[in-house]
C-alpha cells in the first residue's frame, strides 16, 4: 500500500528587494533533506485553463507536471483546490471550474492524464456563498465526504452516493477531517468558546472530544489516523485521542515584531514530523496603498519529539509528500 500525507504550504523566497535572507545571507534554520524514497508534489500555479504541479525528489531533480483540465466541461479556476493521493497510486485533484457558470469540480488523475469525476453531488451547482460553506474531502481508500454547517455526509466510492451522518452532537459542523485507516471522524462544531474538537468511530459513537477557544480550527490526521494536528491561537497542537493534547510550539512573533502566522499543513508520511506554514522567519509583505500586513510564509517541518524545526524545499498552496 503507497503511503501518502497531504501537505499545503506556501513560502516565497524572495520578497522583492527587502528579502530577509536573500542577500547571501544564511537562513537561520537548516534545510529538510528529503528520503531517497519520499518525494514532494505541489501546486506551482492553477488558472481557468490549467493547473501545473511541481514534483520534487530527493535530489535536485524538479518535473513540472501540467495537466490541462479544460475538458468539454470547463476547466478549473481559483479557490478550494485541493490534491489528494489514493492508494492505488492515481490522485484526485478538486476545485472550482467554469461550465460556464460556477461549480465544484474533481479531477482523477493517473499518470499525467486528468479525468473529471463524474458523481452526481459534485456537480451540483452552488452559489459561491454556497461553496464556502459546502466542503469535500477524499480518503487514501476512495472515500469521499461532503459537509457543510447542518450536515455530513459520506461514501465510501466516488461512484456511490454520499448518505447523511448521523453525529452524536449537533451542529454546526465547522471542519472535518476523516482517516480511512481508523474509519475516524474529527469533528469541529459548535460556535466560539462552545467549540469542540470531537472524534467520532465508524459507529458514529464518540471516542473523545477537546475543548477549543474558537471553531477556526483545522484538524489533520497522521497517515495511521493516531493523531491530530491543529493550530489554535498561533500555537501548534497535537492531540491523540484518549491522551491530552500537546502543545509543539509556543506563540512567538516575527522579525518585525507581528505575531507569526502558523498553519498546520500535515504530517510527514511516518507521522514523525508535523508540516507548516509559518511567518516566523520573514517580516510582513506590507501593502501601503491597501494598508494591510500580509505573512509571508515559509514551509517546515517540526519534529514532533525533539521540536526541530527544518525548512521544506517546496513551494506551492496545495502539496503531497508521498513515501514510496
Amino acid at each position: 500500500m503507497k503511503k501518502h500525507t497531504i501537505l499545503f504550504s506556501c513560502w516565497p523566497v524572495l520578497l522583492a528587494s527587502f528579502s530577509l535572507w536573500g542577500c547571501n545571507k544564511s537562513h537561520p534554520v537548516e534545510p529538510y533533506s528529503l528520503a531517497k524514497n519520499e518525494s514532494i508534489i505541489t501546486l506551482k500555479s492553477v488558472s481557468p485553463s490549467k493547473a501545473i504541479f511541481r514534483i520534487s525528489h530527493s535530489g535536485s531533480k524538479e518535473i513540472d507536471w501540467n495537466l490541462n483540465l479544460n475538458d468539454s466541461n470547463g476547466g478549473t479556476g481559483w479557490g478550494g483546490e485541493q490534491l489528494y493521493a489514493l492508494d492505488d497510486g492515481s490522485f484526485v485533484y478538486c476545485g472550482i471550474a467554469f461550465d460556464p457558470g460556477i461549480l465544484r469540480a474533481c479531477w482523477t488523475i493517473r499518470g499525467s492524464v486528468a479525468t473529471r469525476l463524474k458523481s452526481p453531488v459534485l456537480e451540483e451547482k452552488p452559489t459561491l456563498q454556497d461553496w464556502s460553506g459546502r466542503s469535500i474531502g477524499f480518503g487514501s481508500d476512495g472515500s469521499w465526504w461532503l459537509w457543510r454547517d447542518d450536515e455530513l455526509t459520506f461514501s465510501k466510492a466516488h461512484d456511490e452516493p454520499a448518505l447523511p451522518l448521523t453525529l452524536p452532537f449537533s451542529p454546526p459542523y465547522k471542519r472535518v477531517a476523516y482517516s480511512a485507516a481508523t474509519k475516524r471522524f474529527a469533528v469541529v462544531h459548535g460556535e466560539g468558546p462552545q467549540s469542540q474538537l470531537e472524534v467520532v468511530g465508524a459507529d458514529m459513537k464518540s471516542i473523545d472530544a477537546h475543548k477549543l477557544s474558537s471553531s477556526y480550527v483545522s484538524p489533520l490526521w497522521t497517515q495511521d489516523g493516531t493523531t491530530l494536528g491543529f493550530v489554535e491561537n498561533h500555537e501548534l497542537w497535537l492531540w491523540k485521542p484518549g491522551s491530552k493534547a500537546l502543545k509543539l510550539t509556543e506563540r512567538t512573533k516575527g522579525p518585525d515584531g507581528r505575531d507569526e502566522e502558523i498553519r498546520m499543513v500535515g504530517f510527514s508520511p511516518d507521522g514523525t514530523q508535523a508540516l507548516v506554514r509559518s511567518s516566523r522567519f520573514q517580516p510582513m509583505d506590507h501593502n501601503p496603498m491597501a494598508g494591510v500586513y500580509n505573512p509571508v510564509f515559509e514551509s517546515f517541518a517540526v519534529d514532533v519529539s525533539s521540536r526541530t524545526w527544518k525548512r521544506l524545499p517546496q513551494t506551492g498552496d496545495v502539496a503531497l509528500w508521498l513515501k514510496k
